[in-house]
């Protein structure tokens, strides 16, 4: 959003007059010179299309250090004449980059301790300072500020509350603050869990709300992968629903015996002998057969506690 306002009009600012063509020329002097200062600086930093207008990462990259380096470099060491009234601009550029190094802490290098947390606050008090400086300078010249009010009463609440909970955390004997994660996405991830729990009704009630709250206590619901398709409840349920259970045992399948199967193979003649793969199917599903038994023997022995179950998974040989 900031830089999206400064594309609209040059501005006044509490350290001086900065304009957006000062970054329209840094783009075209690397374009032309190929200096390596702003390696990140591109075509959609400085012309953003609808889209890229919102996108962070592009509004970070265009206030960081390495613009602002890019700016004393061509108007210091390459003395270009386009950059010789950027010095407001770049205290700008500082200014806003330090303020977004000290809000996205994201790990304990990062962190905010009581150690560094007088210069972290002196930067976000600068910030402050610079935005209310810049309103009241824009209302006594009628000039737009380079934010909105309402973007601009939001940075400011931010700053403020930022400044206040790092301080009452720190006075409660934590030992260090990620301001990182001072944000409102673990809310907005944990209310989208919440709606996609709802299944079809993607916006529930207070009522229903509160009801998946409460059943997330207990276990996670789970979404049908058919949910909001053109599948019916109807249509979901198994049309063969049996078990073992539902099914005597004189009509399970009859495999043939051990004592059976090697009478077969006797009984075959020198014209009838299978070849080598036929021999190999049939000794791999011999050995999935033992394998199988043996699983089922050692597996169920301690889950079932019923003698007369028990004897039916036992056998003879001759039995085989």
């Amino acid at each position: 959003m900031i830089s999206y306002r400064l594309l609209r009009s040059s501005n006044l600012y509490e350290i001086g007059e900065h304009q957006f063509d000062h970054f329209k020329n840094l783009y075209h002097a690397e374009e032309k010179y190929q200096s390596g200062i702003c390696p990140k600086l591109s075509f959609s930093h400085i012309f953003p299309n609808t889209w890229e207008k919102m996108t962070v990462k592009l509004c970070t990259q265009l206030f960081s250090e390495s613009v602002a380096c890019g700016f004393e470099y061509y108007a210091d060491d390459m003395k270009l004449d386009t950059f010789k009234d950027t010095n407001p601009t770049v205290k700008m550029v500082r200014l806003l980059n330090n303020s977004f190094d000290v809000l996205n802490g994201r790990c304990r290098n990062e962190s905010i301790t009581k150690l560094n947390w007088q210069s972290r606050k002196k930067i976000l008090g600068a910030t402050i300072d610079a935005l209310e400086m810049t309103e009241i300078i824009s209302k006594e010249q009628n000039e737009t500020p380079f934010l909105s009010q309402t973007t601009l009463e939001a940075f400011r609440l931010t700053l403020h509350s930022i400044i206040d909970l790092t301080e009452d955390l720190l006075s409660n004997n934590y030992d260090f603050v990620l301001t990182g994660k001072l944000n409102q996405d673990c809310i907005e991830r944990f209310f989208g869990i919440i709606r996609n729990a709802g299944g079809s009704n993607e916006h529930p009630t207070i009522h229903s709300f509160m009801q998946l709250y409460r059943l997330f206590c207990i276990y996670f619901p789970t979404k049908d992968a058919v949910s909001g398709g053109n599948v019916d409840q109807e249509e979901q349920r198994p049309e063969n629903e049996t078990s073992e259970q539902d099914i005597p045992i004189s009509e399970w399948p009859q495999f043939p015996s051990f004592e059976e199967l090697a009478l077969e193979e006797l009984a075959l003649e020198e014209h009838d002998l299978p070849s080598e793969e036929e021999l190999l199917i049939r000794k791999i599903k011999r050995y999935m057969v033992y394998n199988l038994c043996g699983y089922l023997l050692h597996s169920r022995k301690y889950l079932l506690k019923c003698e007369d179950c028990l004897n039916t998974l036992e056998t003879s040989l001759e039995s085989l």
